[in-house]
């Protein structure tokens, strides 16, 4: 990847450049608590590989999908039961703070 298309999660986060509270890895997929939280609760789901956004979502990439969704879904089941309520949220355009496909699962009592 070149300067201009940097990614964190790529270069930092699965080079183990940068220490992070690891909720779930497998060979597809990396959850872990934000290092900067929007919500009582802030889960960043990944796929391990390279994936723009959702828009650029290809065939093969259907695995990653797959297993963000049922990582999701388990964690949002926990959280429910914790906290009493869930949201997931994924970025695109310019609304993305990295150039890399997440799952932003939050919440909390604040959360409207």
């Amino acid at each position: 990847m070149d300067e201009k298309n940097k990614c964190y999660f790529c270069d930092e986060l699965f080079t183990g450049n940068v220490e992070v509270e690891k909720v779930y890895d497998s060979e597809y997929v990396f959850a872990f608590n934000s290092l900067h939280p929007e919500a009582e609760k802030d889960i960043v789901i990944v796929p391990k590989k390279h994936i723009k956004d959702l828009t650029a979502l290809i065939g093969e990439d259907e695995i990653y999908l797959w297993e963000m969704t049922k990582v999701a879904k388990y964690i949002a089941k926990t959280l429910i039961e914790n906290v009493g309520n869930a949201r997931l949220i994924t970025d695109m355009g310019s609304l993305q703070k990295e150039p890399h496909l997440s799952f932003h699962l939050i919440a909390g009592k604040d959360l409207k």
